[in-house]
């Protein structure tokens, strides 16, 4: 499942790309910047458990994909793009 998340506690200025599977609890958080390969956010804290993630980070938003419908991580420009459009809302 892939996600974009606004978590204020780990980047309150941008959404960050979460990808996990499902059933699977292990989890990586990306930040995608247009031009530029992704950046894995670290959550040392978290200890790679989505579950972990969530209590402690609350999300303030979420949207998500279904593995079906979902670009791969590695399409940097159309997750960069999204992400983009998604930051336009935090700042208005």
């Amino acid at each position: 499942m892939r996600s974009l998340v606004l978590i204020p506690s780990i980047d309150p200025a941008t959404y960050l790309h979460l990808s996990f599977k499902d059933g699977a609890r292990s989890f990586r958080l990306r930040r995608y910047v247009a031009g530029a390969r992704p950046i894995i956010v670290p959550v040392p804290d978290a200890g790679n458990n989505v579950d972990s993630l969530r209590r402690l980070h609350p999300f303030a938003e979420s949207v998500v994909w279904s593995d079906e419908d979902a670009k791969s991580v590695d399409d940097a420009e159309f997750w960069a793009g999204e992400i983009a459009n998604r930051n336009a809302t935090i700042r208005a």
